[in-house]
C-alpha cells in the first residue's frame, strides 16, 4: 500500500459526514459506558410497542446511531418491525406543521409495503399518496342536455368516433406536503387510509415503530410540540411507537414539562477525570485506526479538544490526519491536534456577537451558566457551549474556543 492510498484509507475511517449506518456496517460501533440511549429506547417500546419517545441531544452526540441501534434491537423481537426514516429528505423543516408528520408516517408504511399484491393495500397506498402529494382530476365541462339525448348519467356523451371527445377541466387537489395546503380537510381521510394499512401489515408485523430522525434541527419549540401532540399521537393511536430525534430547545422550552417523562437525554460525555469516558473515546479512535499510527499523546489530546462531543473527535481526527499528509509526517501527533483544534476554535468564534462573548467569558472563569435567554440556548445548541450531566451536572466553554475568547475584548 503507497502513502497516498494509506492515508485515503485513514480519512475515509474518520468521514464525520460520512452516513451512521456506514460506520455500524463497517464495525466501528462502540457500546457506550454503562449502557446505551438505544438500549434504554429499545426496552421501553419492547413493552408499549405503540408509545412515543423523544430522542434529545447536541448536534454530534450520537442520535442518529443510537437510533440505528435501537433500530437493530427492536428488529431482533419477533413481533416487531421497526423503520429509520429520515424526515428531511420529505418536507423542509421551515414548511412544517401539523398534519406533516403524519404524512411522511403515511408515505413511510406506503413504502414498507409498496411490493404487495393485497388489491386493498394497494388502494390505500394509491390514496395516501394522493392526499399526501396531491393529484390532478379532470372533470368533464357540463353540456347543454338538450343538446343531445344519447348520453350517459349526468350529461357526459356517449363516445361517438364521429363527434369530438367530452371537453374536461383540470382540477389540482393540493397534497398535505404543500405549504399551501388547507391539512384539515384531509388529515382525518389520511388517517383512515393509514389506519386500514396498519391493519393490513398486521397480518405480516404484529408492531411497528418508526424511527424519526432529523427533527432535531426544527429551531421552532412550538411548531415541534404541536407537531407531537397531533401527528404522533394520532399514529400512537393508531398502534404504532415512534422515536423522535428532537431540538436540543425543547428541553429548554415552556414546552418541557409535557414532554418530560417520555424524553430520553444523549448527553456529551465527560472527558475530565472521568476514566469509563476517557476509555470509551480512546476505544474509538482505536476501532477505526487499529495500529499505531496516532501517539498516545495525540490521542488524549484529541479527546481533551472534542469536549466529549462525538462529531467533534471524529471531524477533528480527520482534519488532523489531513495535516500529518500535507506536512510530509508518517504519524498523528500532538502539534498537529493542536493545529486543527486551532482551526476549529476560529470557526466556532464566527458569528459570536459581543453580548454572547459575555456569556462566554462568565462560563470559562466561573462554570456558572443559567439558561434564561435565546443566546443562551443558541450558546448551547450550537456546542459552543457544552453541557454534561456525569458524573454531576456542569456547563463548560468548548476546549477549541476556551483559549480564543481571552483575547477578544468585549465593552462592559
Amino acid at each position: 500500500m503507497n502513502r497516498l492510498e494509506f492515508f485515503r484509507n485513514k480519512m475515509a475511517a474518520f468521514a464525520g459526514s460520512a452516513n451512521p449506518q456506514e460506520a455500524l456496517d463497517r464495525g466501528y460501533y462502540v457500546q457506550q459506558p454503562r449502557g446505551a440511549i438505544a438500549d434504554t429506547l429499545a426496552d421501553r417500546l419492547a413493552l408499549r410497542p405503540n408509545s412515543v419517545h423523544l430522542l434529545v441531544g447536541t448536534v454530534g452526540s450520537g442520535k442518529t446511531t443510537q437510533l440505528l441501534v435501537a433500530r437493530d434491537r427492536l428488529n431482533e423481537i419477533e413481533d416487531i418491525h421497526a423503520v429509520y426514516v429520515d424526515v428531511s429528505l420529505y418536507a423542509p423543516f421551515a414548511e412544517m406543521k401539523p398534519g406533516t408528520l403524519l404524512a411522511i408516517v403515511g408515505l413511510a408504511l406506503a413504502q414498507l409495503f409498496k411490493d404487495e399484491n393485497n388489491r386493498e393495500t394497494q388502494k390505500n397506498i394509491r390514496l395516501i399518496n394522493n392526499l399526501v402529494y396531491g393529484y390532478i382530476e379532470y372533470r368533464p365541462i357540463p353540456q347543454d342536455s338538450t343538446s343531445d339525448t344519447n348520453t350517459y348519467p349526468l350529461g357526459i356523451p356517449r363516445p361517438d368516433p364521429l363527434r369530438p371527445a367530452v371537453k374536461t377541466e383540470p382540477i389540482e387537489h393540493e397534497g398535505i406536503l404543500n405549504p399551501k395546503s388547507d391539512n384539515n380537510q384531509k388529515y382525518n381521510q389520511l388517517v383512515q387510509a393509514i389506519n386500514m394499512l396498519y391493519e393490513t401489515a398486521k397480518k405480516d408485523y404484529i408492531q411497528i415503530v418508526l424511527l424519526l430522525d432529523s427533527l432535531d434541527r426544527l429551531s421552532n419549540p412550538e411548531t415541534f410540540s404541536k407537531l407531537v401532540t397531533t401527528d404522533m399521537q394520532t399514529i400512537s393511536r393508531i398502534g404504532i411507537g415512534s422515536v423522535l430525534a428532537s431540538p436540543l430547545g425543547i428541553v429548554y422550552s415552556s414546552y418541557r414539562d409535557r414532554f418530560e417523562s417520555i424524553t430520553h437525554y444523549q448527553p456529551c460525555f465527560n472527558t475530565v477525570n472521568n476514566g469509563e469516558s476517557i476509555a470509551f473515546f480512546i476505544q474509538i479512535l482505536k476501532t477505526r485506526s487499529s495500529d499505531d499510527f496516532i501517539e498516545k499523546s495525540a490521542i488524549f489530546s484529541l479527546i481533551y479538544y472534542s469536549g466529549g462531543v462525538l462529531r467533534d473527535l471524529i471531524n477533528l481526527t480527520q482534519s488532523a490526519i489531513e495535516e500529518v499528509y500535507i506536512t510530509g509526517e508518517e504519524t498523528l501527533q500532538e502539534h498537529h491536534v493542536q493545529t486543527v483544534a486551532d482551526s476549529f476554535g476560529q470557526t466556532q468564534l464566527l458569528g459570536v456577537t459581543d453580548e454572547e462573548m459575555k456569556i462566554l467569558k462568565q462560563v470559562a472563569e466561573t462554570g456558572q451558566f443559567l439558561l434564561r435567554t435565546e443566546k443562551d440556548v443558541r450558546l448551547l445548541v450550537s456546542c459552543r457551549i457544552l453541557e454534561y450531566w456525569k458524573p454531576k451536572k456542569r456547563y463548560a466553554v468548548h476546549p477549541t474556543l476556551e483559549p480564543l475568547i481571552h483575547q477578544v475584548k468585549v465593552e462592559n
